[in-house]
């Protein structure tokens, strides 16, 4: 009830709009609330994970409290504001992975996101996440042979969608695996891979198949 009065209500809403930022700095309170919160003189929990909003969103959301220490030494915000700074630069609790595409503009994106934690915020990298990766079906072996064996077009109407396919698979893949070495060049930090999951319906037992691929991942990489 207390929540709601304080939070929902429009009044509340609206002072929290009216300052630039506020609203990203509560959510960050609470994130290291969570971090610091005890049940039976144990911590409540073992991982407290913060999906963070788009790129320049996130530099923006995670400078507040350096912000506020820089133009407030003395005041009430400036203790949690340095609690926060504390959390986001201590390497022993606070990690960022960053989830990106083996692709052009999302690996920029990743790369630029990754220096810009680093230096303006001085937070601790931890693996990077490539998303939505093409099988290599047609990468090495037979396959990879007969592929490269067939004319682009092929005399068969029953055979040409097939071959078209299989090149499109073989190039994307291509692409992804072009893409992932730039990555491990330019964010040399351990990499996590999910593949592209060809399904129409993306719901909770994709997410839970995703969830079973990534876990044994990031348990060998930290």
């Amino acid at each position: 009830f207390i929540a709601r009065q304080v939070l929902v209500n429009k009044v509340s809403r609206a002072f929290l709009h009216a300052i630039p930022g506020l609203e990203d700095y509560s959510m960050l309170g609470k994130v290291w609330f969570h971090t610091t919160e005890t049940e039976d003189g144990k911590k409540k929990w073992d991982q407290v994970i913060l999906d963070g909003p788009a790129t320049g969103h996130l530099i923006t959301m995670l400078q507040i409290p350096q912000a506020i220490l820089d133009a407030v030494p003395e005041g009430p915000l400036t203790r949690p504001a340095q609690a926060a700074v504390e959390l986001l630069r201590d390497p022993r609790r606070t990690q960022m992975s960053i989830v990106t595409l083996a692709e052009d503009l999302p690996s920029n994106e990743a790369i630029e996101l990754s220096r810009k934690a680093t230096e303006k915020l001085g937070v601790t990298l931890g693996p990077l996440v490539v998303n939505a990766l093409y099988p290599p079906r047609f990468a090495t072996g037979v396959s990879a042979r007969a592929l490269a064996a067939l004319p682009e077009n092929v005399d068969d109407d029953g055979l040409q969608p097939l071959v078209t396919s299989a090149r499109t698979a073989q190039r994307r893949r291509e692409l992804n695996d072009k893409y992932l070495e730039r990555l491990r060049t330019e964010l040399p930090v351990p990499q996590a891979h999910l593949p592209y999951l060809f399904t129409a319906d993306f719901g909770p037992k994709a997410v839970e198949d995703l969830a079973a691929r990534l876990e044994p991942q990031l348990a060998a990489l930290t």
